[in-house]
């Protein structure tokens, strides 16, 4: 590749990275000259002054990952509204609950794969279009770009299961705190209180839960709240409470009672699964046991007298060795 195409490619890239750098720009714009219209509406409707809330905006900006770039690159790869949804509630059962969350991973993501793209259009056009292994290049640029794409989601995804399963180990506990609580004379609302205050240490996770159920309660009604509890962490155990609870205040039954129980039931399940993941194990063992130590058993058996075998073979076969001359053991001799 002589000097004049590599000026060429370079200048290519460059309009490309211009282009994109105008159209962020372009985006950052519109976005502020909408932020600007929506705050004097609402300083206009509420009769409050501009500077206050438009201040109060440049602070919610200032507290994005990217700034005020965060909206426009979090637009750059259009999302279908399922998938929307379904981020939406991957975030929740990780607990990012900030309002601002899924704009900042799209950011994020979108953010990592521009950049993999352009660092594999850099270095095409420095080694150039002739070179050897081009292709090759291209293909690894096409796959780190779909693993920039699947790595952030994977880790929300991890991150929403490793919290699921706090809460639910910590939530027999609590039933247990909530059920103790109400029979001392206790509402629910204040047992729920009290039971955030005693986990906090323990299960931070399940104590943020029961608190904004507490102040979901505050601002609507119990049912609500627990069905938009079981919405977001979507575990069977949560769902089941959830339900006996909204039963048990609609009939007027004991509450207290309902709670042991299901406290009950879900160790009781807990002890069930830990005794069908052990009887497991036996057949899960076999599998490493056969391919990984059976071979070192065999060699430390077997290697002995096959070693012995062959000496012997080695050593009888030699002249004068009970193996060279099969004549003498009775055979017929065409000599004589």
């Amino acid at each position: 590749m002589n000097f004049v195409d590599m000026v060429v490619l370079l200048v290519f890239l460059g309009i490309f990275v211009v282009l994109l750098a105008v159209y962020l720009l372009i985006r950052l714009v519109v976005v502020g000259r909408m932020d600007r219209v929506g705050t004097r509406l609402s300083s206009g409707s509420s009769g409050q002054s501009g500077p206050r809330k438009g201040s109060r905006i440049h602070e919610i900006r200032k507290s994005l990952v990217f700034g005020a770039l965060t909206r426009p690159l979090a637009s750059q790869i259009p999302q279908l509204e399922a998938e929307s949804k379904v981020l939406s509630v991957e975030l929740r059962r990780a607990g990012f609950y900030k309002p601002s969350a899924r704009l900042e991973y799209l950011a994020v993501r979108n953010a990592t794969i521009i950049g993999t793209i352009l660092l594999f259009a850099a270095i095409i056009s420095l080694r150039g279009p002739e070179a050897s292994g081009t292709m090759t290049v291209v293909v690894v640029g096409f796959v780190m770009a779909a693993v920039a794409y699947s790595i952030p989601r994977l880790v929300i995804s991890s991150i929403g299961k490793k919290r699921v399963a706090e809460i639910q180990r910590g939530l027999p506990d609590a039933l247990d705190i909530v059920a103790m609580s109400m029979s001392g004379g206790l509402s629910l609302h204040d047992a729920l209180d009290s039971v955030t205050r005693e986990i906090r240490a323990t299960h931070p996770a399940l104590s943020f839960e029961l608190d904004l159920v507490r102040q979901q309660t505050e601002m609507g009604s119990l049912d609500q709240a627990l069905r938009q509890f079981a919405h977001r962490i979507d575990a069977p155990e949560i769902r089941q409470m959830a339900a006996l609870i909204t039963q048990s205040d609609r009939l007027g039954t004991n509450v207290v009672i309902a709670l042991q129980d299901h406290a009950d039931a879900i160790r009781q399940e807990r002890r069930s699964r830990a005794e069908e993941q052990s009887s497991k194990a036996n057949v899960k063992i076999l599998f490493p046991l056969v391919f990984c130590m059976a071979p070192s058993v065999f060699i430390l058996l077997w290697g002995p007298p096959m070693l012995q075998m062959r000496e012997f073979y080695f050593k009888e076969n030699q002249r004068g060795g009970a193996l060279s001359q099969p004549s003498q053991m009775g055979g017929f001799d065409p000599t004589r």
